[in-house]
């Protein structure tokens, strides 16, 4: 026993901690429970504008109001965090063409958020101690809240900062001529207040004149004053604009309708005939001073001798006209109302208008017409509104819709960005009945404006105009496979897939607009128009465990609608084709699964899986994890198959999580990126080198946590190897050299307390002494070895750069391993393993000569290699913990 424990002895420089991490022989770790849900008791709010510090909102003081639910209630972190986004103004005085919330012209902001020292602009604030932080809004706006725990697990809140009318800007043409009309608009703060009735005023009647609906008739040279005001709780609010009135080509404009074929030109304004270019007359003729308009035309024109075109149109004596509205005017539903008015149509006709005996609507559902000509809005749709009178009847065609200041759909650029992928992906398909498959559709909801009480839905999606885009194709080929319907993308399955027309991935861009805007003003009417984009895949959409299993195996990619729990028992999938999660989850309960049996196999080249959470057992009720916790299930395995090694395999941006081991490759090449593999009994990924099996496997800025063991990159003792030299007897290049690769950073929380179990499974260490010592081991034996190699390992001066001391235990650091005792590994620095985080130390058994040795060489020959951080890394400390967050999330796509 002596000589059995000096060998020990001379062992402990070389495997205590280089072999942490073989099996589970630690007591536990504690599981990290994700957020699940993040809901809003509230997703329409409406804050009042801070005028001063003092008023700003903080994020405790947002998120009651809101009224922010996180769930599970155990969660590890129910921190969230509070984002701006889709900010509109609605004070017309401000420009933002980005939605920054920075008026381009000023440059102040007028909605920001601030960190807690009410100084530091910040791009979010939250509940976390760090991220303390103020909501400030100086003017009226609109924006969403969204609310995020974990970086991914959000909810939206739609925010308006308004209130009543306060003020009233026109707009318009500032000049008219005599005898023509032009019609002024109001432009309101907020740009989308109700405003129902508006009176118009002229100071100069003589010089220009309004009317009810805003249009100035030129009367005579010089300026007037048009002023519109409306009546609010606090008072009238007004506006107004100066109008020059100059002189024009006739009285009645550049365009004459006459009843006369023969007109005085002094009638029309004219001195003489000399005031006509005589060479330009069309379909008329100047006899003295009088134009005479040809018999049998019905229109005439000539140009004055000041180069002004000037039109007739022949009408009837008795023609009628009604003013306020012309044909195709859009009479606006929840605006102000339209007056009408009846005049001769000729303007050379004098006397009497005859009397208006009655108005009336062809639909009086959809407009509403009083004994005054004045016209109110019920419903969308079109109508006729008709003057009876006692010389005939006169009619005007209008458009009954929402005059729209703002668009805000359900879905935005900031709810696209799901999960950990930040995007959403949607499938051309989905099953119906009898398990064929059909196209898929795509509701893009309204948020705002919001519909009338009992509005029929169809009718209010008509006032907007839904486009669809799409990268590398035209209009016409997108047709072919995908349309709006109403409000509705419908996709053409069959067609699409026949031609491959979303083989690839292809982002697609959803643009809705008002079909009819409030405002003509440019810088105003860009907020009637939102987009926002998602990919497209051919294959199918599902929630459903089996839809999802027969699409996959059949070949088919599969999209998430939901999360899907397992439901055929300990049965995993076998995988021919890609999987998009959209942030969605595939779980299964306690022990559901087999031992080694995998969620889902990945049984083709090729095959995607992106953004989804796996989840292969359930968290246990006190979130301990110790080695007995996940005997059972894999989230993703790789086999080789049909006898060759899988290729271009890739996981990207998903949660492997509450597994025996999350990933297991086992002649695969794959690559492993943006990912958060955690809460094992074993060690989160499995690497398996056997006879002829090989692996390539990269990991590009991914997250290891809460582990009970490091991840194992394994060489079997049947490896296809030579154990005589120092490198794989595969020739450098070729696709089957087993490699590994760290690409970016890899965070592990990786640090075990020395004290708080074995270092080497007691099996493994019985072997290992026997053949060292060349007799029988007892369970004391091995105890008493257990015991040494603890204070051995607390005790090295070689592991002292490894160790660090945290709360009265003292830890080491291992993130991956690679075999050693039993069999050989043949990863080599620079050869076929490299890494790009500079924080990893690769420390191998054989870095230690001693001549005292020999009797354990059957150990030396088969170093072990591990990869740790040393004392020297301050970001990843056995104190620290994993904070899933968007900072997180930002690192894991961000640049190599």
């Amino acid at each position: 026993m002596k000589k059995l424990m000096l060998g020990v002895l001379i062992l402990i420089p070389i495997i205590v901690v280089l072999t942490i991490g073989l099996v589970a022989n630690f007591v536990s770790v504690m599981a990290y429970i994700a957020v699940e849900s993040v809901t809003v008791e509230n997703d329409n709010i409406e804050l009042e504008r801070t005028l001063s510090e003092s008023d700003w909102y903080s994020a405790a003081e947002l998120c009651e109001l809101m009224g922010v639910k996180v769930l599970p209630e155990r969660a590890t972190n129910k921190d969230v965090e509070i984002t701006l986004s889709g900010i509109t103004p609605l004070d017309p005085e401000i420009t933002d063409a980005d939605g920054d919330g920075i008026d381009d012209v000023t440059g102040e902001y007028y909605v920001r958020l601030f960190g807690a020292d009410k100084e530091t602009v910040v791009s979010l604030i939250g509940t976390a101690a760090a991220d303390n932080g103020y909501l400030a809004v100086t003017e009226y706006c609109t924006f969403d809240l969204t609310v995020t725990a974990e970086g991914s697990v959000s909810a939206r809140c739609s925010v308006r900062v308004t209130g009543d009318l306060t003020a009233i800007r026109l707009d318009g043409a500032s000049s008219v001529r005599i005898g023509e009309r032009i019609s002024l608009g109001a432009i309101y703060t907020p740009i989308d207040a109700e405003v129902r009735d508006i009176e118009w005023s002229s100071s100069a009647p003589e010089v220009a004149t309004v009317d009810r609906n805003g249009i100035v008739l030129g009367v005579s040279e010089g300026s007037a004053v048009i002023t519109a005001s409306a009546v609010t709780a606090d008072g009238r609010v007004e506006g107004s604009v100066t109008v020059e009135v100059v002189r024009g080509a006739t009285l009645f404009g550049s365009e004459v309708h006459t009843h006369l074929r023969e007109i005085d030109l002094s009638d029309l304004g004219f001195g003489s005939a000399a005031e006509v270019n005589f060479a330009t007359l069309v379909n008329c003729s100047l006899v003295g001073d009088t134009l005479v308009i040809d018999a049998d035309a019905e229109e005439a024109m000539f140009v004055t001798a000041a180069g002004e075109p000037v039109s007739f149109v022949v009408v009837g004596e008795n023609d009628l006209v009604i003013h306020g509205a012309k044909d195709g005017d859009v009479l606006d539903l929840g605006g102000v109302s339209v007056w009408l008015t009846v005049d001769w149509l000729s303007d050379l006709r004098t006397g009497s208008v005859p009397e208006i005996t009655e108005w009336r609507t062809s639909d009086a559902s959809v407009a509403a017409v009083d004994a005054g000509g004045n016209v109110t809005a019920k419903s969308g749709g079109q109508v006729t509104v008709t003057a009876l009178t006692s010389g005939g009847d006169v009619s005007v065609d209008l458009v009954v819709a929402r005059k729209i200041a703002v668009v805000q759909t359900q879905e935005t650029e900031k709810t696209m960005q799901a999960g950990l992928a930040r995007e959403t992906v949607v499938a051309t398909g989905r099953y119906g009945e009898g398990g064929s498959i059909v196209g898929n559709s795509f509701a893009v909801e309204i948020r705002y404006p919001v519909p009338a009480e009992g509005e029929d839905e169809g009718a209010f999606y008509r006032d907007f105009v839904f486009e669809l885009t799409a990268e590398g194709m035209d209009a016409d080929e997108l047709a072919k496979y995908a349309r709006f319907e109403g409000n509705t993308v419908i996709f053409d399955y069959d067609k699409a897939h026949a031609d491959g027309a979303f083989a690839e991935r292809t982002k697609v861009t959803v643009t809705v607009s008002a079909r009819y805007p409030k405002y003509d003003d440019e810088s105003l009417s860009r907020y009637a128009t939102t987009s926002f984009f998602f990919y497209v895949v051919d294959g199918i959409e599902t929630s459903s465990y089996d839809e999802m299993k027969t699409a996959l195996t059949s070949g088919i990619a599969v999209a998430l609608a939901a999360s899907v729990p397992v439901t055929r028992g300990n049965e995993g999938i076998d995988v021919y084709a890609d999987i998009y999660g959209n942030g969605y989850m595939v779980h299964a309960e306690k022990d559901q699964m087999g031992s080694t049996s995998g969620m889902f196999v990945v049984k083709a080249d090729g095959v995607t899986v992106s953004n989804l959470t796996v989840r292969a057992n359930a968290v246990p009720e006190d979130g301990k994890i110790d080695a007995a916790t996940y005997q059972a299930g894999y989230c993703i395995r790789y086999f080789k198959f049909n006898g060759r090694m899988m290729r271009d395999e890739r996981i990207e941006y998903c949660v492997l999580e509450n597994a025996r081991v999350t990933l297991g490759f086992a002649g695969a090449e794959a690559t492993v990126e943006g990912c958060i593999i955690r809460n094992t009994s074993g060690g989160g990924v499995h690497i398996r080198n056997s006879a002829n099996t090989f692996n390539d496997v990269t990991f590009r800025n991914s997250v290891f946590s809460n582990c009970l063991s490091p991840s194992n990159f394994e060489y079997k003792t049947n490896y296809n190897g030579d154990d005589t030299g120092a490198t794989p007897n595969v020739a450098e290049g070729d696709i089957t050299r087993s490699r590994l690769t760290i690409e970016g950073f890899l965070d592990v929380y990786g640090w075990y307390d020395i004290n708080e179990g074995s270092f080497v499974p007691d099996a493994t260490l019985k072997d290992a002494l026997a053949s060292a010592g060349g007799g029988t081991v007892d369970d004391a034996q091995v105890d008493a070895v257990q015991a040494l190699l603890r204070t051995a390992a607390l005790e090295s001066t070689y592991l002292e750069q490894f160790r660090r001391s945290y709360e009265g235990g003292v830890y080491v650091h291992v993130a991956f391993m690679s075999t050693g005792l039993m069999a050989r590994s043949w990863l080599v620095e620079d050869d076929n393993y490299t890494c790009e985080d500079g924080r990893f130390h690769v420390v191998s058994s054989s870095d230690i000569d001693s001549t005292l040795l020999d009797a354990i060489s059957n150990l030396l020959k088969n170093p072990l290699y591990l990869w740790s951080y040393d004392d020297s890394v301050t970001d990843l400390t056995p104190a620290s913990v994993l904070v899933v967050n968007t900072a997180l999330i930002e690192r894991l796509h961000g640049e190599r």
